[in-house]
């Protein structure tokens, strides 16, 4: 951790991002906002959107336009789900700065909790899941980019199949490496 405040380090109370994640079942977009009532504590809330990795193959062979992929347009068994994710960020302060590129660098932590309505055709999911995510973050001027890494207990395939299955869709962890884009003001 930086053993120096910097004094000219500026101070913008409020970030909004998008984030775009990819996980060991999923990928994910997210946007968001957050408000640091002191430089390096804030709360941030996130709206998100994990879907289903489509298979490679079926997304190369029909942009090639081989033939026509009915099932990769016309799939009902597609899983996405809607995400609410407020958290806690704590951030150090400047750990060191490319004054030549005018680009300050930090590292961050963000615990919180991940609200989800089980997926279409998904009996029994959790709605309510864990989640901590820490990464780096390069600032430039009003702009950021930060790298993370994420784990959650958030599974995008939580739940039973069918109300008489007792065959669970549950998953432990799921690791996720996330790049955010974030504007301050």
């Amino acid at each position: 951790m930086a053993d120096t405040v910097y004094e000219d380090e500026p101070y913008l109370p409020w970030k909004a991002s998008a984030t775009f994640g990819v996980s060991d079942n999923d990928y994910e977009i997210d946007f968001g906002i957050a408000y640091f009532p002191i430089p390096y504590v804030g709360l941030r809330v996130e709206i998100g959107l994990p879907m289903e990795l489509s298979s490679m193959p079926d997304f190369i062979i029909d942009s090639w336009g081989s033939y026509d992929d009915y099932y990769y347009y016309n799939d009902n068994n597609y899983t996405a789900r809607f995400t609410f994710s407020p958290s806690v960020v704590v951030r150090t302060p400047r750990l060191f700065s490319l004054e030549s590129a005018g680009i300050d660098f930090h590292l961050f932590a963000s615990p919180g909790i991940t609200l989800s309505p089980g997926a279409s055709g998904s009996y029994k999911s959790r709605w309510f899941y864990w989640r901590g995510e820490a990464g780096i973050e390069a600032a430039f001027d009003r702009f950021s980019i930060a790298l993370s890494y994420k784990q959650s207990n958030f599974y995008l395939y939580d739940g039973f199949q069918s109300s008489d299955s007792d065959v669970s869709c549950k998953g432990e962890r799921t690791h996720s490496v996330l790049l955010t884009g974030t504007y301050s003001f």
